[in-house]
Order: C-alpha cells, then sequence, then structure tokens
C-alpha cells in the first residue's frame, strides 16, 4: 500500500528541469555478530515457581535485539523521488530533492516479517558528461516499521544515470544507510545495549528517471511494484508458498504505426514458504528465495477516453527456481525440484495519462509455470515514461 502511495506522489506533471525516478532495491544487511537463521536462540526462557508445584516461564523477546544488531534477512523493496538541478557550473549540478521507500524483511532468529518505511531529503551534485551523470547524494528523515520501531536514517549514495532515450535515463546507484533508534527490551535475559548501533544495510538500486522533456519515440519504459499470490488461478497448488512482493522493470516498443507493442520485462521476487523446515540442522526455518524472472510477449492497446486506455497481452517467462533446501513442497508434503523454469503468461492493465510524459498502470497478470505446475497471480501498479 505504502508504494502505490508513492507511486501517486510522484506521478505528476513533470517539469523540464525536474527528474522523478522510481524503481526497485535491494538491502544488503550488515549485521553485528552472526547473521542469519542457523543460530541458536538468543536466551533460553526463565521459569518462575509460584509455590505449590505451580510455575510458569517468562518469554524471551529476541525481534529487539536482532533488530539492534541488524540480523534481518536481505531484501527487497520500492523507492521513489523527485529532483532537481538548483545550480548549474557547467558542467558541475547541484541538485536537491525529496524520497521515500518501502521494504519489507523479517527478523532472522524469530523469522517474524516486518516492513520498513522511509521519507527523506536529499541532497548532492552530478557531473554532466555528455548525456550521462555521475553524482553523489546525502539525505536523512524518519523511519518507521510496522513493528513499531521508529528514528531517523542517514545515506550517502553513488549514482550513475546512463540515457535510454530522449528524456528518460536508467538510475543505478549503491548507498550506505545508518538507521539511528531507541533500543528497548522488555526482557531481564537480554543485554541492554543502548542505542542503536548496528542498524545499517547497503543498498542497491535500479531505477528510471524521467523528465517529461523528450521527443517523440516508439519506446516506453515502466517499473512496477505489487504483490505477487503462488496458488492462484492454475491447476496446481500453491507449493507451500505464501504472498509476497515483487518488483519489475518493463520496456514497451510500438510495432510500426499499429497499436501492438513488444514488451521485455525483468521481475524479482521474494518467495517464502509459509511450511516451517530444516536449515542447516536448524528445525522451524521458512525457507526464502529471490526469483529472478526475465519476460517477453506482445500486448494491444485500446483508447478508453481521452486520459484512459486499456492493455493486454500474453507473454512467455523463464527463472530460476533452483533451491536446495525445500523451498517448494506439494499438498502431500512432497518435495519439488525447481530449475529453471519457463511459464506462459497473460496481462492486463488500465492506464491512466497522469501528465507529459507520465501515466499510471494498475495491472495484474496471471501466470503457469508448466514444470512446477504452480499458477502465479500478480497485481501491481506502474509508473510509466511515456512517449
Amino acid at each position: 500500500m505504502a508504494s502505490i502511495l508513492l507511486l501517486f506522489l510522484f506521478a505528476s506533471p513533470l517539469a523540464a528541469q525536474t527528474r522523478t525516478w522510481a524503481g526497485g532495491f535491494s538491502s544488503r544487511w550488515k549485521t553485528v555478530g552472526p547473521h542469519g537463521h542457523d543460530q541458536p536462540y538468543c536466551a533460553e526462557p526463565v521459569r518462575i515457581d509460584y509455590g505449590n508445584g505451580v510455575f510458569g516461564f517468562h518469554g524471551v523477546d529476541c525481534n529487539p535485539l536482532d533488530f539492534n544488531r541488524a540480523n534481518l534477512d536481505n531484501s527487497i523493496g520500492f523507492r521513489a523521488g523527485r529532483e532537481r538541478d538548483f545550480l548549474s557550473l557547467r558542467p558541475l549540478k547541484l541538485v536537491g530533492g525529496v524520497e521515500a521507500s518501502s521494504s519489507f524483511t523479517e527478523y532472522n532468529l524469530t523469522q517474524m516479517d516486518f516492513a520498513f518505511i522511509t521519507g527523506a531529503v536529499t541532497a548532492g551534485a552530478d557531473l554532466a558528461l555528455w548525456k550521462a551523470r555521475v553524482g553523489v547524494r546525502y539525505g536523512g528523515g524518519p523511519f518507521l516499521t510496522t513493528d513499531a520501531q521508529m528514528g531517523l536514517h542517514r545515506f550517502s549514495e553513488i549514482v550513475v544515470s546512463v540515457p535510454l532515450r530522449s528524456g528518460v535515463s536508467l538510475r543505478l546507484s549503491q548507498r550506505q544507510t545508518n538507521f539511528s533508534h531507541r533500543f528497548e527490551s522488555h526482557s531481564t535475559s537480554l543485554e541492554e545495549l543502548g542505542d542503536g548501533y548496528g542498524v545499517s544495510a547497503v543498498e542497491t538500486s535500479v531505477l528510471l528517471a524521467g523528465t517529461g522533456d523528450g521527443r517523440e519515440t516508439p519506446w516506453e519504459f515502466a517499473t512496477e511494484t505489487g504483490s505477487s499470490e503462488p496458488g492462484t488461478g492454475g491447476p496446481g497448488a500453491s507449493l507451500g508458498l505464501r504472498a509476497t512482493t515483487y518488483q519489475r522493470l518493463a520496456v514497451f516498443r510500438d510495432l510500426g504505426q499499429t497499436r501492438r507493442q513488444v514488451y521485455f520485462g525483468w521481475t524479482s521476487s521474494a518467495q517464502e514458504s509459509k511450511l516451517p523446515g530444516m536449515y542447516k540442522g536448524f528445525p522451524g526455518n521458512f525457507r526464502s528465495k529471490t526469483v529472478n524472472g526475465f519476460a517477453v510477449g506482445v500486448r494491444e492497446k485500446r483508447p478508453l477516453t481521452s486520459a484512459f486506455s486499456a492493455h493486454y497481452g500474453a507473454g512467455l517467462e523463464v527463472a530460476d527456481w533452483r533451491d536446495d533446501y525445500g523451498l517448494l513442497v506439494r499438498n502431500s508434503g512432497t518435495h519439488v525440484n525447481g530449475g529453471i523454469e519457463g511459464a506462459v503468461a497473460v496481462n492486463g492493465a488500465i492506464r491512466w495519462n497522469a501528465g507529459r510524459g507520465t501515466a499510471l498502470e494498475l495491472h495484474a497478470e496471471q501466470l503457469y509455470w508448466t514444470g512446477i505446475r504452480l499458477g502465479e497471480m500478480r497485481w501491481g501498479v506502474a509508473l510509466v515514461l511515456t512517449r
């Protein structure tokens, strides 16, 4: 839901000197101490005797300790922002802007899921080299989680922008992000470690940036975020997978003077099992894997009004479902050995032309992975950089 709000926030008409950008990013958490699921619990529950043979156990909450030392699952998220040049010193450009993001991760010990939501003000500088840019960004602002953590974050970032066509660039970045929060543990079994001392991550982004002032071309580009629902719309079961998030980049090209387009897409989804299993000798693990799929297909366009149009089509997708730790399980309890799998897909979208150079699409896609017999439904919202 946060990602949908971000897209609406940044999909307003573009000014010529303004760049609006959006896309997916991955977080690699820099854990202080051991990282991962394959560790013993942080402490044993404390037995409390009440007398007369009555006793109980005081539980241990490992989540605050996991958060404080960044023992979190590496994750994917969605980020959008807007910036502009405030001073041009040829070829040096001084820039500033705002951004927001949402991402999902989990505590490695308990494997409880939660989401990060951040907002930031940014500033930096670029060197304009021909039509490309290389620069740095610094920024900071508040963050909160669905697990009631909150505080401030700051980051430093290296950004490279490469033009794809007039008015559209591919924006690649890597940033170091640090989170500051107040660490509170309500368990007497945990050592108090003070303010957040180890919550940091390296984040890598693949984004699309548009200015809205490009020339007419047959190319369009889209970045999308949404929900994947395994087991929906196909003859097979969910293979023990739960609903999850996905991020997608897509390129569209008109075929001649028709209303038909060919498309190419890259989809990254954080697939996770809802069945506990064994992982490196530790029971109760909910196995997860990032599945990257690459698609090609054709779709048609039908205008509905001056601002709305319908898009529908079909295609093929290939993805790597290989896993050695029992990710895929049938209802009978039989493990499914996934490999390099192929899927057939049908899709449809309603597009709203939000302004010059930008549009929003509400997108739905039904896939069927033939080898592992898995149906998958995707629902998402896309920011499209149009002609």
